[in-house]
């Protein structure tokens, strides 16, 4: 063996002081040899003094050994586990992230269509007040493209008024629109489409009042 090669290559050495300087040290040596511990004869590493007391002391060593294996495994899934949690957490918000920008762009564009509708609607009472400005400027025009010009107003009406916001402003220029229709109707002499409009712009009117 190793060790009781070196121990008697020490005391095989010419030079005295590289000796045992007493038969005690070299018997002290030799005892530690036999019961498996580091001898003096030469510095031992630490890595193997550990495997020296591991051979002295199998079951404190394995009962060890088990315990650094349970940490080592319970410190990675804690580090998995801790990963996944941030991976979950960063995914989390940027999905939040993205929902409150969809929702600041879904109140943009619903703020950009009602602001274009209120436009449409104005555009829609401005045509029909020109309309009926006409029509009672010349009582001659012909009551089919009179019907025609009503008949797409009525629909942008209808079209405009999904879109339109329900402001004051936008029903009392909805109001206006049916009123300035029901008074054409009414010039016309055709009572019940005119009594229809009038009504519809009164219920309007009195919606603002309530």
């Amino acid at each position: 063996p190793r060790d009781l090669e070196t121990i008697c290559l020490k005391c095989l050495q010419k030079d005295p002081a590289r000796r045992y300087g007493t038969a005690a040290e070299l018997a002290d040596d030799l005892r530690r040899f036999l019961d498996g511990k580091p001898i003096f004869a030469r510095p031992v590493g630490n890595l193997e003094r550990c495997v020296r007391w591991c051979v002295r002391n199998p079951r404190v060593a394995a009962l060890s050994a088990l315990v650094c294996i349970l940490l080592t495994a319970i410190a990675a899934t804690s580090t998995i586990f801790a990963f996944r949690l941030n991976a979950a957490r960063k995914l989390a918000d940027d999905r939040a992230d993205a929902a409150t920008e969809a929702s600041r762009r879904a109140r943009e564009n619903a703020e950009l269509a009602m602001d274009q509708a209120d436009v449409a609607l104005d555009l829609v009472y401005k045509q029909v007040t020109k309309v009926h400005t006409k029509l009672r400027d010349n009582p001659g025009v012909p009551p089919q493209l009179l019907q025609e010009l009503l008949d797409d107003a009525l629909k942008g009406l209808d079209g405009v008024t999904v879109r339109a916001d329900n402001t004051a402003l936008a029903t009392r220029t909805r109001a206006g629109v049916l009123q300035r229709i029901g008074l054409i109707y009414l010039d016309l002499n055709r009572l019940d489409e005119a009594g229809e409009q009038l009504q519809a712009a009164h219920n309007l009117v009195g919606q603002l009042i309530d």
